[in-house]
């Protein structure tokens, strides 16, 4: 009972803290819609419009299987009851999934059958706040991972688009560095292109500044209530014996909320590594023979993709799969001593 009444305040508290940034929430997703961040065939070529076809197939793919687990879950504490409630006719055999009522007389139908359907009803209903909370983070970081993922695809092409630029505005005939056999790109385009490349970078870590700034608080509360779930999850699987159904249960339970955490933590970790991998982008970039102000400049920015862009949670702990590992392994642990100590005293 105190484990699904803290799970209840833990959906309603995400659910305020969304509310709460509805706003600013919402203007930080319309901008994913505006550029620089849209498909951009002259930046990015065929290239950019796989990963932005990638980015939505795993949306939607995360989005379903969440959703689709999360669902599992509910309904599996909905059948457990209806289950119990059939197989006998003596109220003292009849469960409820999420607690016991006692401020109400179920004993007898239908009013047992009316609270079961409207705890089940109720829990879901926050069930899918919950999840939904999650998931809106979660997308929001896969969009920021997969922009990062252009920018680089960006960096690789610099040169060649700048040279495309020349020979669109008609400049004349281009010529050939020698010995390389290399075409000579001029400083203006070159000025061009990197600046439009700066900007788009430059507006990635805005994002991910902001998305720290408006999640941060959300992604502590996540690790803490996530910590404080599994931690009554486990002193309630420990009592049990292996085969009770309500082992099952409780598994599907901990799985859930441990996949809210991996979600996050995996796309946290991304977005790390892909805003280092500009670094690694830059260099594979078609720079030798160019200006040596474009070098330069190439060389600032290879310096500052070298800082990861990381978001924590509460500036206490950055979000990425380290954290995840800890979270489990602490889990594991506080399952094995609790278990080992209840087996010793039966």
């Amino acid at each position: 009972m105190i484990m699904y009444t803290f799970g209840i305040f833990i959906g309603f508290a995400k659910t305020l803290i969304i509310v709460r940034n509805r706003l600013k929430i919402g203007r930080m997703m319309d901008k994913l819609e505006e550029e620089p961040f849209t498909l951009n065939r002259k930046r990015g070529g065929d290239e950019e419009e796989a990963l932005i076809k990638k980015c939505i197939w795993i949306t939607n793919a995360q989005t379903y299987i969440y959703y689709g687990l999360g669902s599992i879950t509910l309904t599996a504490g909905f059948l457990f009851t209806i289950i119990k409630r059939v197989s006998s006719n003596d109220f003292r055999d009849w469960e409820f999934a999420y607690g016991p009522i006692t401020i109400l007389n179920i004993t007898y139908s239908p009013n047992y059958e009316i609270s079961l359907c409207y705890q089940n009803l109720s829990i879901i209903w926050i069930g899918y706040h919950f999840v939904t909370a999650d998931l809106l983070v979660a997308d929001i970081l896969v969009h920021i991972s997969f922009q990062f993922k252009m920018l680089q695809n960006s960096f690789r092409r610099i040169v060649s688009n700048s040279l495309a630029k020349q020979v669109e505005d008609k400049c004349g005939p281009v010529k050939i560095c020698d010995p390389t056999g290399q075409p000579i790109v001029q400083w203006k385009y070159l000025n061009q292109t990197l600046k439009e490349t700066i900007r788009y970078h430059m507006a990635i870590l805005d994002m991910a500044d902001e998305m720290e700034e408006l999640c941060s608080g959300l992604l502590l509360f996540v690790f803490i209530s996530t910590l404080g779930m599994l931690c009554f999850i486990i002193y309630r699987a420990s009592t049990l014996p292996f085969t009770d159904t309500q082992v099952l249960r409780n598994l599907f339970e901990g799985m859930s909320i441990a996949l809210q955490v991996l979600i996050i933590c995996f796309w946290g970790q991304e977005v790390a590594n892909e805003s280092e991998s500009v670094a690694h982008s830059i260099l594979e970039s078609n720079f030798a023979g160019t200006d040596l102000r474009f070098q330069r400049a190439l060389q600032l920015a290879m310096l500052r993709s070298q800082r990861a862009t990381a978001l924590t949670a509460g500036k206490f702990t950055s979000i990425g799969l380290p954290t995840f590992a800890w979270i489990m392994r602490t889990s594991y642990s506080a399952y094995m001593v609790v278990y080992n100590k209840n087996t010793k005293e039966e």
